[in-house]
């Protein structure tokens, strides 16, 4: 041939174009003829790379032009129609349509999808900010590190001291 080829691969695409069957041998003999230096290698990082079968799957879910839904999506599409269904009958409902889901993957779901999250962040319990040398008035009498530490401690084993009277 008087084609001029700039690398292997691109004989290689011409090559298995015309003859997807040939052999690394055959391809690498012809390769040879067109003039180009070839691998067996080359050939099959070449014929590997032509029949990609990721691009085979994302073309073919492209002509079909159906969105298939996950599991995750089945189970909000539950929750929107009864948000109070619980997992047991949901995996029924799921398992009639071949779907099978964990625990896990419910609970999850329900807590992202029902708002939860913000009531269970007002009933945390917001703790005191802790009181700081810095928060201590200038008037106060001097002390040390270690004595103000100290100080802070009876004070915190006086609230716990209530705390645990209250419940006795």
């Amino acid at each position: 041939m008087a084609t001029k080829f700039k690398s292997a691969a691109e004989a290689f695409r011409v090559i298995l174009a015309k003859t997807p069957t040939i052999s690394a041998k055959e391809a690498i003999a012809e390769a040879k003829k067109m003039g180009v230096k070839a691998t067996s290698q080359s050939f099959y990082d070449t014929k590997g790379r032509m029949n990609n079968t990721k691009t085979k799957k994302t073309t073919a879910k492209k002509t079909t032009g159906k969105k298939t839904k996950n599991k995750a999506d089945w189970i909000r599409t539950l929750l929107q129609k009864n948000p109070d269904i619980s997992f047991e009958k949901a995996k029924a409902t799921l398992a009639k349509k071949g779907i099978t889901i964990t625990g896990s993957q419910f609970y999850d779901i329900r807590r992202k999808f029902s708002g939860a999250t913000a009531v269970v962040a007002q009933k945390k319990r917001k703790y005191r900010k802790r009181q700081t040398q810095e928060d201590i008035p200038q008037e106060a009498v001097p002390m040390t590190r270690m004595e103000w530490e100290l100080e802070e401690l009876r004070r915190q084993n006086q609230r716990l001291t209530a705390v645990i009277a209250a419940l006795l």
